[in-house]
């Protein structure tokens, strides 16, 4: 019984000292990057994009995007919204060894912005269209429910 409470404490502890591998400032800015990215990219479809936050576990060697797809559907006659919903999401981006893995190193581009590593990027994009076609499903089922 001893040796099994020891394990716990030992994988409870572990979880603990994960170490973040982003500041709080480098967070900020590496997810007003994606959603600056976003506009030329992913959000050109039939979705508002909410990116939320980036989290970035040293033990795990992830990092997890949070964001939301939001679907809005406007009554042209009244310049209303008619039928709003919004599909949380996550992606999961590996392996994350150290900020490099995320941005390039080289500081800020010229508009101010990090520039997101080459991997990351197409993974994140990979995942975008994932989770884009799981939120059709979602919002086909809401409509059928509206109607």
């Amino acid at each position: 019984m001893k040796t099994l409470i020891i394990i716990i404490s030992l994988c409870l502890s572990a979880q603990l000292l994960a170490k973040d591998l982003l500041s709080e400032g480098q967070q900020r800015d590496i997810i007003t990057t994606i959603d600056n990215l976003c506009g030329d990219t992913w959000c050109e479809g039939d979705y508002d994009f909410n990116f939320q936050s980036i989290k970035c576990n040293s033990n795990t060697q992830t990092c997890t995007v949070e964001f939301q797809l939001l679907s809005i559907i406007w009554d042209d006659d009244y310049q209303r919204p008619v039928f709003t919903s919004t599909f949380n999401a996550q992606c999961k981006i590996t392996p994350i060894k150290s900020l490099s893995d995320i941005i390039f190193m080289h500081g800020y581009n010229k508009y101010n912005e990090v520039e997101l590593n080459q991997d990351f990027y197409q993974q994140l994009s990979d995942c975008i269209m994932e989770k884009e076609q799981e939120a059709d499903q979602y919002f086909n089922q809401k409509m059928e429910m509206f109607y």
